[in-house]
């Protein structure tokens, strides 16, 4: 063991370990900031003079969070693929200046050797990673000098001794940033927590205030349907007297109809019949349905009291009477078929285009078609169903050729109460018969 003091040994080999640290720090950030900030940097972090940075300074620098991760990460940071730090020089400086406070005090004792050499042994390792050879030379040869006949077993355990720190340290770090990046999301999830604990308390106020607002409309629309009841039944009654009173007018106006009456209705039909028949021979040249003709189909095909629109009603007239395009063209431009069962109210209009029958229509075709014999009371007349009314179809008499169906289209004739329609199907019977028998009187 040399005689040489081992506290001036380790002191040296401090001062060049500060030297190179210090012009690789600021080497390093001038290629990585615009030089002109690199003093401003440097001052901010360590609190002293740009130029005059100890070791105290140079591990505040690498510790410095912000400053590691802005400029030193790529060089000595955690390697996200190997997950292992790259190079601790954190804790290697930190070593350093821990030694170099062991020194440093006024009237200290010399230092032990092995705590010496072992120190050297990282000063040696941190001027290599920096890349400052010259430097670790120097300190190198310090320490052979001053352990020149310590044998090659004894370095080897030395430095075996300083790979294990460098593997435990690491080790450490690994598990201290483990800890940091979970003790970010524990916290992450605890601002989350509050954040949806403060949603849930919102929405649970919101759904208070709404929930007494509810009781408040509920009470309110309960007030008013026990009101719309009692209005309800009020009405049902003037409802009940109204119709009361209704069917009794309905009753006298039936009373009252004189025959008299009857008769100057049924001869005004009779001369507009004749009127239109008339107007259409002259513009067609053909014998087109009068309105009194039309009449019954019409309200048959209302009988159910739908609303229908015009185009179907006189799509319906064009295949009964089996009317052509012109023919159809002229009833649908006229509105005779609609204006003429407007104006006797048997029909009403609902809305624009589209009709419907009234309840005197309903009363009209009712009595047109009590005409038939009912087969089990020959005396008796009843509606017949729609099957047995065909040969009321203009034309349907005239085409008839059978005595039997002719006789019997006779007797039906001779019931019918309306009398323009009678006086047709009489002029068609007789065409019939001349057909069979020959002249008919």
């Amino acid at each position: 063991m040399s005689n040489y003091p081992n506290k001036d040994a380790l002191y040296k080999a401090h001062d060049e370990c500060r030297d190179a640290m210090r012009e690789f720090i600021f080497e390093y950030l001038e290629e990585k900031v615009y030089p002109e900030t690199v003093e401003e940097l440097i001052e901010g972090i360590s609190g002293q003079e740009a130029r005059d940075i100890g070791i105290e300074g140079i591990l505040g620098i690498f510790r410095d969070r912000n400053c590691w991760n802005d400029y030193f990460e790529e060089r000595f940071g955690y390697d996200e693929q190997q997950r292992r730090i790259i190079y601790d020089i954190r804790t290697m400086i930190r070593m350093v200046k821990n030694a170099r406070n062991e020194f440093s005090h006024p009237g200290a004792d010399d230092l032990d050797p092995q705590f010496t050499q072992a120190h050297l042994f990282i000063i040696v390792d941190i001027l290599r990673e920096i890349n400052k050879l010259d430097a670790k030379r120097r300190v190198e040869a310090i320490r052979d000098r001053l352990f020149s006949d310590e044998s090659e077993e004894h370095v080897a355990d030395v430095s075996d001794q300083l790979e294990t720190a460098k593997t435990e340290n690491t080790e450490l770090e690994k598990q201290l940033k483990d800890k940091s990046d979970r003790l970010e999301e524990v916290e992450a999830e605890w601002l989350a927590c509050e954040e949806r604990l403060e949603t849930v308390s919102t929405r649970l106020r919101i759904a208070v205030a709404g929930k007494t607002v509810a009781e408040e409309r509920l009470s309110d629309i309960s007030n008013r349907l026990e009101n719309a009841e009692a209005g309800l039944t009020a009405c049902k009654e003037d409802l009940a007297r109204t119709l009361r009173q209704l069917d009794e007018a309905k009753t006298e106006q039936t009373e009252h109809l004189s025959a008299e009456e009857r008769l100057t209705r049924a001869l005004t039909e009779s001369e507009i019949e004749e009127t239109e028949k008339a107007e259409y021979k002259e513009d067609f040249r053909v014998a087109l349905p009068t309105s009194k003709e039309m009449e019954q189909p019409v309200l048959e095909f209302l009988a159910d009291r739908e609303e229908y629109r015009r185009v179907e009603i006189i799509d319906f007239l064009t295949e009964h009477f089996s009317l052509t395009d012109d023919e159809r063209r002229y009833l649908s431009r006229s509105g005779q078929a609609e204006r003429h069962l407007m104006n006797r109210n048997l029909i009403e209009r609902t809305r624009t285009g589209y009709y419907r029958i009234t309840f005197y229509g309903l009363e009209v075709l009712h009595q047109n078609e009590v005409y038939v014999e009912t087969p089990s009371s020959p005396g008796n007349t009843a509606k017949a169903p729609k099957s047995q009314r065909k040969w009321r179809h203009p034309g349907a008499v005239a085409a008839l050729r059978d005595p039997a169906e002719i006789r019997n289209a006779e007797a039906k004739i001779a019931k019918i109460l309306n009398p323009s329609e009678k006086t047709r199907l009489e002029r068609e019977l007789r065409e019939a018969k001349q057909a069979v028998y020959g002249s008919v009187t």
